[in-house]
């Protein structure tokens, strides 16, 4: 999945993922009341997560994660 279908999905209610991000503290992104929030709940500050994903190589790579 490219970066603007994990930020549509996201805006959805979806909670994504990243290949990068698995191996990272923050695992996945969901998108709530206009914050972004990690796996476990906390809020991510919005400005430094648009920087991060503007790098090359979060432009594909991205997958909803399934709860189970």
């Amino acid at each position: 999945m490219t970066l603007d279908e994990a930020m549509e999905a996201i805006r959805q209610g979806k909670e994504v993922t990243h290949k990068y991000l698995q191996h990272s503290e923050t695992k996945s992104l969901r998108f709530k009341d206009g914050k972004f929030y990690d796996k476990e709940g906390y809020y991510l500050n919005s400005l430094s997560v648009m920087v991060q994903l503007q790098q090359a190589c979060y432009n594909e790579g991205w997958s909803i994660v399934e709860h189970k």
